[in-house]
């Protein structure tokens, strides 16, 4: 039985996967370089992945409630595992200033590339829809709990002000914010944009996930492994289990807690690399972060998945 659940969830988890490892061995074959990677993750960013969201959301009828509860799970989850990672960090992680980035890397998820493939992958557009609202808010709170931690003691007023001007012009939120006012409204999607939209919509995540898998680099990962593997349990096994076990007890079940559960099991996001970075932090850590969880979140997200199945809990 378990077997056959698992056979199940690694259609939905094994694709991205593939994809993403493509993208790793075109780089290294010498077919995809710096630039194509770049631009490919520009475009997705600030064109197809909002044309996905508006064409899943807007189209779709939405229970708000229930999508605001999974919303408020996923904000919830990401304070708890801050908070805990960076007590944890204190004892463990050393030296001093590495503890920001396995803070941030153990609460920041891949939401918008595979977490969202997962969710489509599982229910479609369908399931895009009613993660829209969890997507816009966690990472909000993604960005500011980010600048706070990699900051340590510096972080100041400033800081957190211009995150939140860069957080408003972010086309994933603007893309999220006019879909759901669109859906509200109950407006139709003119027939031509709909399926102009469909066209760009199916090159989003294949790009992003090639661009993901292109990104990859384990050259620092030999010089922390303890850090990298702290961080990794945090994101890929600590905190799904934290976001079912908060989402049940709130009331959540079928699509709507397989989907947060999903959510939760994507990878280290690729900007954690990026903001540390910025910010002057040990950004290789954060690089190896990233490649290892991405490697090796498509087997736990389906081993989980599957236990949750075959225990009826979802």
């Amino acid at each position: 039985m378990f077997l056959t659940l698992l056979q199940e969830t690694l259609q939905i988890t094994a694709p991205i996967f593939l994809v993403v490892i493509s993208g790793y061995g075109l780089r290294h074959l010498g077919l995809l370089d710096d630039h194509f990677i770049s631009m490919g993750s520009r475009l997705v960013f600030n064109f197809t992945l909002p044309i996905l969201l508006f064409i899943s959301i807007a189209t779709k009828p939405l229970t708000y409630g229930v999508t605001l509860t999974s919303a408020l799970v996923g904000v919830v989850v990401t304070l708890l595992i801050w908070g805990l990672m960076e007590m944890v960090s204190r004892w463990l992680v050393h030296p001093r200033s590495d503890r920001g980035v396995v803070a941030m890397c153990s609460f920041r998820s891949n939401l918008g590339i595979v977490g969202l493939a997962y969710c489509f992958n599982a229910y479609g557009e369908t399931g895009v829809a009613a993660v829209a609202m969890y997507l816009a808010l966690v990472t909000t709170v993604y960005n500011v709990a980010s600048v706070i931690t990699l900051s340590r003691k510096q972080a100041n007023v400033t800081s957190i002000r211009l995150t939140l001007k860069s957080i408003s012009r972010n086309p994933l939120i603007i893309a999220i914010v006019i879909s759901l006012l669109w859906s509200v409204v109950n407006l139709p999607v003119p027939s031509v944009l709909n399926a102009t939209g469909n066209y760009f919509a199916a090159m989003t995540l294949p790009l992003a996930l090639l661009c993901a898998g292109g990104s990859l680099s384990l050259k620092a990962f030999k010089n922390n492994v303890g850090k990298v593997w702290l961080a990794t349990f945090a994101k890929l096994v600590l905190t799904p289990l934290i976001t079912f076990l908060l989402g049940y007890m709130v009331g959540l079940r079928g699509m709507h807690l397989e989907l947060i559960v999903l959510m939760s099991c994507a990878p280290t996001a690729a900007a954690s690399y990026a903001m540390a970075r910025a910010m002057g932090s040990n950004d290789k850590l954060a690089a190896s972060i990233v490649a290892i969880t991405t490697l090796i979140s498509f087997a736990t997200a389906a081993i989980i998945i599957s236990l949750l199945r075959i225990s009826a809990l979802v």
